[in-house]
């Protein structure tokens, strides 16, 4: 039991968030954390893990100065994704439930440049590349010229089929932040493609409401 409460002490002592609900969140989130593989368990009663959801949690440690943990999950995601999969286990593993969802996609996208803002971390961000890539072209698929929009998929609320504010945000910021890193990489190609792709979501976005 000594053991148990030195551990844990001691590695919220890193913590840069001192007020106690921020860390006791960072204790659960730590908890549902797979050890080995880096997925975030959606609750301690499920071993699902949601693309979407597990991006917030690394944001929320690398905020919090963990950036060790949220490195992780992105070890963890570079293995896992795959072009039309956006549900998996903590392990890694594939579960039988993938319908497609735009929002996932584009916020794993938008995670993993948040992390190389936050950390600077060169290795990373190369080693990242040809994921951002893939799902990047993958969203692109998406993507309705003729209204600007993305086309209808699963709601984050798993309640229909349509397009919503969500989607289109979490689209928009993953273009921006694909060119982003492709800028950085020297890809400049690639850049010039998805940058007015964001520009015209936005736009259409706008427009709509």
């Amino acid at each position: 039991l000594y053991k148990t409460r030195f551990f844990w002490e001691t590695w919220l002592k890193k913590a840069k968030l001192t007020d106690v609900r921020a860390q006791r969140a960072l204790l659960n989130m730590k908890m549902l954390m797979d050890r080995e593989h880096g997925g975030f368990a959606s609750s301690t009663t499920s071993r699902y893990s949601w693309i979407r959801e597990g991006v917030y949690a690394a944001y929320a440690f690398d905020l919090a100065g963990y950036n060790q943990e949220a490195a992780k999950f992105y070890s963890w995601l570079r293995n896992a994704i795959t072009r039309h999969k956006y549900l998996f286990f903590a392990d890694g593993t594939i579960t039988n439930n993938n319908e497609k969802r735009t929002d996932q996609l584009a916020t794993a996208i938008w995670g993993i440049c948040a992390h190389y803002l936050k950390t600077k971390d060169e290795k990373f961000i190369k080693s990242m590349w040809t994921v951002v890539r893939d799902a990047t072209d993958e969203l692109k698929k998406n993507y309705n010229a003729k209204t600007g929009l993305m086309s209808p998929s699963v709601t984050p609320w798993e309640d229909g089929f349509n397009v919503n504010a969500y989607t289109a945000a979490s689209a928009y910021a993953a273009f921006q932040s694909a060119a982003l890193v492709a800028q950085k990489l020297g890809r400049s190609e690639a850049a010039e493609d998805w940058i007015p792709i964001s520009q015209k979501l936005k736009e259409s976005y706008i427009y709509m409401c």
